[in-house]
């Protein structure tokens, strides 16, 4: 980052300042500057997206704290920024800086990010406390671009995209990457690459293991999510619009096969492995289809974050970030916890660009 911050030697207080950096009337950049002390002058280096910057001497603050101010002159106009401490509170009016040029909602840099009861990938604790592979990686993302605050909202999968381009939310949760869908929101690089597999009874009775197989059962039932790419991918195998039941939740097809209602439901082999792990085997069994195309290894679907079409700052933060961090031993450790192999990551790494 350019011009980056210097600490003074003297003693005191200490805060952290922002420079917002401007090139032909564009915010391109935010470096972080520490000053410490009274009666000190900011003599700061001159960063290379600023054509001059100018010091300004600090003044006393009343309390016994300390106030700091200073100006920077940009090809787009100047720059003022205060900060000062009265006791332990520290004050900052600094202008629009990262929530400015993140899209973000408020000056404390907030993202809400929707997600839907699925694990592994997002679903509530008993606490009510959001977590999942999905969750994971987009926290500590957006940590890393500097969002302060980041809040969660539960809603279901067919509220994703209108939820997101209507701005009741800043970003979902990655879903599949679709023409249809890209014509509505605005995708992140990928994250994940996974083929789509089904839940069954014990045993798999109707030997369902693909969506042809359903289709050549033509009194089999296939349970899918409202919304989701499984729908398509089931007609297009010639599953008929009758042998397809819809749900609004996870929970309610599941039920449904356990009942019998359903002879499969459709979703992605991941989720659909770690939902039989954790309720049995010998209660319900996940059948991964084989993602083998004429004798060929193919991509797998992937799955990305989206955003609002308008909110193309964030978007560009938080993809710079994928791509410096997807594959990394910290990504690759993180989704481990959740049962994300490199099998599910590697597809989005060769992808990403």
């Amino acid at each position: 980052m350019a011009g980056e911050g210097i600490r003074f030697p003297d003693a005191g207080p200490s805060y952290w300042a922002y420079a917002v950096m401007t090139r032909q009337g564009r915010r391109i950049d935010e470096s972080a500057y520490i000053a410490a002390g009274a009666g000190l002058d900011l003599s700061l280096p001159v960063p290379d997206q600023l054509q001059s910057f100018a010091s300004v001497p600090s003044t006393a603050y009343s309390g016994g704290g300390f106030r700091r101010s200073r100006a920077a002159g940009t090809a787009a106009g100047r720059v003022r920024e205060e900060t000062f401490m009265h006791g332990s509170k520290i004050v900052n009016n600094r202008p629009p800086g990262l929530a400015a040029v993140f899209g973000l909602r408020d000056e404390a840099m907030k993202v809400t990010i929707a997600y839907i009861e699925e694990p592994p990938f997002g679903w509530t604790e008993a606490d009510g406390t959001a977590t999942g592979a999905d969750i994971e990686l987009a926290e500590t993302i957006l940590r890393q671009i500097g969002v302060t605050r980041i809040e969660h909202c539960l809603t279901t999968f067919s509220e994703l995209l209108s939820g997101v381009e209507e701005g009741r939310w800043d970003m979902n949760v990655p879903l599949f990457v679709t023409p249809q869908r890209t014509n509505t929101v605005a995708f992140s690089v990928p994250v994940w690459g996974i083929e789509d597999g089904f839940l069954v009874r014990p045993g798999n009775p109707r030997a369902l293991s693909s969506y042809s197989s359903i289709a050549e059962c033509p009194d089999a039932r296939l349970g899918i999510i409202a919304g989701q790419v499984q729908h398509d991918s089931a007609t297009a195998s010639g599953v008929s619009q009758e042998q397809i039941v819809i749900f609004e939740q996870q929970a309610d097809a599941i039920v449904a096969v356990l009942s019998g209602a359903i002879d499969a439901y459709a979703s992605t082999a991941l989720g659909n492995r770690i939902v039989a792990s954790r309720m049995g085997d010998s209660v319900i069994e996940a059948v991964a289809h084989e993602p083998e195309m004429n004798g060929r290894q193919r991509t797998p679907p992937l799955g990305a974050f989206s955003f609002n079409r308008e909110n193309g700052d964030l978007l560009k933060a938080v993809n710079q970030q994928l791509r410096s961090y997807l594959g990394s031993p910290d990504h690759r450790a993180r989704m481990a916890r959740f049962g994300l192999t490199d099998s599910e990551i590697d597809p989005a790494v060769l992808n990403a660009g």
